[in-house]
């Protein structure tokens, strides 16, 4: 039975940490851990910048041996929960450069994952979600207002598409620390409400946050490589509660 957990995200998810800074004693994955994304099985290591996936891979090694492990994964850098992730499909915003529906290219995703599963004569279960986003919904207000309601309908259609009701969902909480000086304020100035919800969304039936505001970064937004797999190990952690 493969083991299937759902990755998806903004950038901190897309991954901004770089391949060729993973120290070589760490590079070796276990064949039996891969990545599915844009409608490919690959390796877990197979571009020169990668997400939390690394991270969360090597630590599933150790906590989930034997086991047969995809990671099915989906990022946008820059989107947000409000219109891009909307689980309705087709909601567009006017305040950037509109990059959804993200929500339908997750599920196509999926769908594509299970019919090269099923192709092998695999079986597969969904077993969780990780979730790194909301820094974009924490510049706008109306966005900040409205994550908890936006979050908790995500998780309800995903778990629903999926047909796994009871899916550990882990959120990885945003920590951007981005600074206009000439304006004298935070780039994202509804950081602190975001990351508030993030903790409430934590008291939801088999939701779970992880904490990330100490993790390094290397433009005060994305975190850097040891960063990167610190957050990877953290859902691992988490997730296997």
């Amino acid at each position: 039975m493969v083991k299937i957990f759902i990755l998806a995200g903004q950038s901190n998810m897309a991954g901004a940490a770089i391949t060729s800074e993973i120290p070589e004693e760490l590079k070796t994955i276990d064949n039996d851990v891969k990545v599915f994304e844009d409608g490919k099985m690959n390796h877990v290591i197979y571009k020169d910048r990668f997400g939390p996936e690394f991270g969360f891979a090597k630590a599933l090694e150790e906590l989930m041996p034997n086991e047969e492990i995809v990671l099915c994964k989906t990022a946008c850098g820059g989107a947000n929960l409000f219109y891009d992730w909307n689980p309705d499909g087709v909601s567009q915003g006017e305040e950037d450069s509109y990059r959804g529906p993200l929500y339908p290219k997750l599920i196509e995703n999926i769908k594509a994952l299970k019919k090269h599963l099923a192709t092998e004569g695999k079986k597969w279960e969904f077993v969780g979600a990780l979730w790194m986003q909301g820094e974009r919904d924490s510049i706008f207000e109306f966005m900040a207002e409205a994550y908890k309601t936006n979050m908790i309908n995500f998780i309800a259609k995903l778990r629903s598409d999926v047909n796994s009701p009871e899916m550990p969902f882990v959120i990885g909480k945003i920590a951007p620390r981005k600074f206009d000086i000439i304006k004298g304020t935070f780039n994202h100035q509804y950081r602190n409400q975001v990351r508030f919800i993030q903790d409430e969304l934590g008291k939801e039936e088999n939701v779970l946050t992880v904490e990330t505001i100490d993790l390094p970064q290397s433009d005060n937004l994305h975190f850097d490589t040891a960063g990167m797999i610190e957050l990877g190990k953290r859902f691992a952690d988490k997730i296997m509660l």
